[in-house]
């Protein structure tokens, strides 16, 4: 084989795996956050689960700071 083949294709390998270190990177930095947000979906849908046996109760509106509350007769 001729040395600038075994050459090329050194610098070839040596490129896949810098791009696989690359990926593997970019994938374990993204764990935390997705581990994060698999317990929010857990925690939403175990809400969800006991609401649901519940009945629903009305909301009411929020009371406004400034306002006083009725005078007494």
């Amino acid at each position: 084989m001729n040395s600038a083949i075994i050459i090329l294709f050194i610098i070839a390998v040596a490129g896949v795996v810098s791009a696989g270190i690359t990926y593997a990177k970019k994938v374990a930095d993204q764990v935390p956050e997705l581990l994060e947000s698999f317990g929010k979906a857990r925690d939403a849908w175990d809400d969800f689960k006991k609401r649901g046996n519940e009945t629903p109760q009305p909301e009411l509106p929020p009371r406004a700071d400034d306002e006083e509350p009725p005078v007494a007769a």
